[in-house]
């Protein structure tokens, strides 16, 4: 059974304040004390499913897993569901005696009720590494199950080991069974052409997701939106990808702050704590900026205003943002392409205040870890700028 995620009879809860309006009709709300949301929340309902499909072949058994899962997959599962919040939310964090168990040895039966001021979770289905029929079949009954304004999400996770590997071959196509078996196991791009009369939006993180343009253009009834994985990884961060830190477009997409350290070649030891929540404090109003610029912009493609009214939709495009703005001016790749991701249809550069625009973001969160020599910024961002603002956050 599908959840419609029912925004509006949730924003008196959450202490929500109305800051605009997009031509879509979508109205946004910017958080204010005692919510944890982070992101702009539409009065609009969506009936969000999310489909991950997992490929644990060459490189990918080398992740960290959790039971079946690889740490790619938990992020993204992590990263759709809201986080608990409000009056009938328990902390977890009471005292354990040595045998594990509550200091003060009773069940507490509070844990067991769901938070009244979130809305209903999206309704998920992980395929462990599935034949090419299991997949259809499985996104065939999601696409007639789903409400008439529901989202389908599907992410999908390869190898990408590259042409003679498991994830990745000359015909343009996701091998989800073991090597060699390229016939009964592929995921071409035409697979998706019958699910294309609802609305779809596909995540692929693979180093052929390029392939997977074509959709575009042959869509049936309704237009598709992508989010593409670079088809090359940067030369810092390629030491650390699809092993046991799992793959950086994802983490980009789940943690992006964790990712942009990563990319810098900083460890959880390297970082000041104070520093990191700094950084965190900036790029999330920042973050909010930018989709309360986006929604607003003429140019946005109507595809991306559709989905743009959900949440978690909302926050991963965001993210996507952030992710090609600082691979695009990070300095060892700078000026190629194929370290790059991209979306279809492309977004639009939405006019913002000078202290918000993209270069500006990028360079504030370097400076403050310390790190602009690691980017190519244009002349009229100017690092000596940077100093007086970060002291005010």
């Amino acid at each position: 059974m599908y959840t419609i995620l029912c925004r509006q009879t949730k924003i008196h809860n959450i202490g929500a304040t109305l800051v605009g309006v997009d031509k879509y009709g979508n109205k946004y709300y910017e958080k204010t004390e005692n919510t944890q949301y982070g992101f702009l929340l539409p009065v609009k309902c969506y009936g969000l499913s999310l489909l991950l499909v997992l490929n644990v072949n060459v490189m990918i058994s080398e992740q960290v897993k959790f039971s079946e899962l690889t740490i790619d997959t938990f992020r993204m599962l992590q990263c759709l569901e809201w986080e608990p919040s409000g009056s009938f939310y328990q902390s977890s964090g009471s005292k354990l005696s040595q045998n594990g168990a509550t200091g003060t040895g009773r069940i507490s039966y509070l844990q067991d009720i769901a938070d009244p001021t979130l809305p209903a979770n999206p309704w998920k289905a992980i395929l462990y590494r599935p034949s090419l029929t299991h997949f259809i079949a499985v996104l065939a009954t999601i696409c007639e199950e789903l409400p008439l304004d529901g989202i389908l999400l599907v992410y999908l996770s390869a190898s990408g080991a590259g042409s003679s590997g498991a994830g990745h071959n000359e015909s343009g196509c996701l091998n989800f069974g073991s090597r060699g078996d390229k016939g009964s196991n592929c995921i071409y791009p035409s697979d998706f052409l019958p699910f294309t009369r609802r609305p779809l939006l596909l995540v692929i993180d693979n180093d052929n997701s390029n392939a997977f343009k074509v959709i575009a253009e042959a869509s049936k009834g309704e237009s598709v939106a992508m989010l593409l994985s670079p088809s090359r990884l940067p030369p810092i961060a390629s030491d650390f990808s699809h092993t046991s830190n799992g793959s950086l477009f994802t983490m980009f997409l789940t943690a992006p702050l964790q990712a942009f350290c990563l990319l810098l070649g900083f460890s959880g030891t390297d970082i000041d704590l104070d520093l990191y929540n700094k950084a965190e404090m900036l790029l999330s109003s920042s973050l909010n900026n930018w989709g309360l610029a986006l929604a607003s912009s003429d140019t946005l493609d109507p595809v991306w205003g559709q989905v743009l009214g959900d949440p978690f939709i909302r926050r991963l495009l965001l993210r996507f943002i952030f992710c090609q703005t600082v691979l695009t001016l990070y300095a060892p790749v700078y000026n190629k392409n194929e370290f790059l991701p991209t979306c279809v249809p492309s977004l639009p550069k939405p006019v913002l205040s000078p202290s918000y625009s993209y270069q500006s973001v990028i360079l504030h969160l370097a400076s403050i870890f310390s790190a602009t020599k690691y980017f190519i910024f244009s002349e009229d961002v100017s690092p000596e700028t940077v100093s007086t603002n970060v002291d005010q956050l």
